[in-house]
């Protein structure tokens, strides 16, 4: 049997990760109303993991997994992890796009020839609003000095 004192500590400790994941969902400082605001979440899919890791140079942190934004221009770095062929492989991006007020967004990935391609969409529509892959090195010719 565990002692009173101990299964209290647990429960008080259970309930505070589940307050600060509840409360981490909306980005500090964006507003809070929705037909003003757009939301951007990322993709859930099997094999695949995207993060985003800070909207305008700010920072989402280890609990927020999606943000509400205001409407305007936006840079967003994502993370995505991805499944290929058994490996697991990742990648980093910076995407800019634009965000209407009372859409929400969704961030995804994919494997490309050279790396992950990662890109916003609208949640309603599949056509992307902004797209950023891998690029191949330029390699030097063969013979150039």
């Amino acid at each position: 049997m565990i002692p009173p004192r101990k299964r209290h500590a647990g429960a008080a400790a259970l309930a505070g990760a589940l307050l600060l994941a509840s409360c981490g969902t909306l980005a500090p400082d964006a507003p809070v109303a929705e037909g003003q605001s757009a939301l951007l979440r990322p993709a859930l899919r099997t094999g695949q993991r995207v993060r985003i890791v800070e909207v305008d140079g700010r920072a989402l942190g280890w609990f927020r997994d999606r943000a509400r934004i205001s409407p305007g221009t936006h840079e967003v770095k994502v993370e995505a992890q991805l499944i290929v062929q058994g490996r697991r492989a990742r990648g980093a991006h910076r995407l800019s796009f634009d965000a209407e007020p009372g859409r929400a967004y969704v961030v995804d990935a994919d494997w490309h020839v050279y790396g992950p391609r990662i890109w916003i969409r609208p949640d309603d529509d599949a056509t992307p609003v902004a797209v950023a892959e891998t690029r191949p090195r330029t390699l030097p010719r063969v013979g150039a000095r």
